[in-house]
């Protein structure tokens, strides 16, 4: 009765619950999310996905990584992430999400256990309701991050101005939280800016000063649409002046299905739409490989630097 569960098989039986028992008691996991199912053959812990924390990363890099420990939380860190997303739910285009008053209860649990493996680290969480984002903050989480953009939960502005705490502005024109893949007429680059723009005004309004803008790649959005805001990056950093720009590229569909792979084989796109945002000035990147971002960004970061001293070196001449 204590071991929380989720498989997307239905009920598991007598014999599938024992074989889950044994595995907590050998790996000490505090939740396991099935793979492939039991099945009646048994399973072991390579038959499954054990988790303390369901991490996803955080140029800032914001990591995210899908079902994750705790350690691998620290191994993220220790190659070079300043955030740690957390989630107990999907919030991909397409998913279901959870009751709200069911994720409260998973996503505080999950941040207590990542506070206090890692006191130190900054901690996202990735929800679109305002009752789990209050319990995920009293449990230690610094910053919200909503792909909704407030439109999921009316009480999600106002709770977020209460907490005092970051929130991550995504631009999403969805209709509905289980129907999240329809394209909306806003979907193009200037009415994106206005509905930002809006959404971020209001924010301010009822006392949110720390506003991140996200303009939503693979949300609701074309291909040729996600595209068009990879081509007006830079105009979103001049907009939004005060606000850190945060974009979420990694391994998505805008790349896999562009150049007809997976999203396994779309490491290379993924660098070269970072390489560019970084150019544009994006401030944080949430991404799935952490080591390769950061020298991503390490070697944008000296082609930047050699601007900056050739520009000071022919105003001196």
């Amino acid at each position: 009765d204590n071991i929380s569960y989720m498989t997307e098989f239905g009920p598991l039986t007598e014999e599938e619950k024992k074989t889950l028992c044994s595995i907590v008691t050998e790996t000490g996991a505090d939740f396991i999310k099935t793979s492939t199912g039991f099945g009646t053959a048994g399973a072991d812990v390579k038959d499954v996905e054990l988790f303390k924390a369901n991490i996803g990363p955080a140029v800032q890099i914001k990591a995210a990584g899908g079902i994750r420990t705790v350690e691998d939380a620290e191994k993220m860190i220790n190659e070079g992430a300043d955030i740690i997303d957390i989630g107990v739910v999907s919030t991909r285009p397409g998913a279901v999400l959870l009751p709200p008053d069911e994720e409260a209860k998973k996503l505080a649990s999950v941040v207590t256990a990542v506070r206090r493996e890692l006191p130190e680290a900054v901690l996202s969480v990735d929800t679109c309701y305002s009752l789990p984002a209050r319990a995920a903050v009293e449990a230690g989480a610094d910053i919200i991050n909503d792909i909704s953009g407030g439109a999921f939960d009316p009480d999600m502005f106002s709770t977020v101005a209460q907490l005092r705490t970051p929130y991550v502005l995504m631009h999403n024109t969805l209709g509905t939280p289980e129907n999240p893949s329809g394209r909306g007429v806003d979907g193009y680059a200037e009415n994106i800016y206005q509905r930002l723009s809006m959404l971020d005004a209001e924010l301010k309004r009822i006392g949110v000063r720390d506003v991140i803008i996200d303009p939503g790649f693979g949300f609701s959005k074309s291909l040729d649409q996600n595209y068009e805001i990879m081509a007006h990056l830079e105009e979103f950093r001049m907009l939004f002046p005060n606000n850190p720009l945060l974009v979420a590229l990694s391994r998505k569909s805008m790349i896999y299905k562009l150049l007809e792979t997976t999203p396994d084989d779309a490491l290379v796109g993924t660098v070269a739409l970072h390489s560019v945002a970084l150019l544009a000035g994006a401030q944080i990147l949430r991404v799935h490989d952490v080591r390769e971002t950061r020298q991503t960004i390490t070697v944008i970061d000296k082609i930047l630097d050699s601007y900056k001293r050739l520009e000071k070196e022919s105003k001196t001449n």
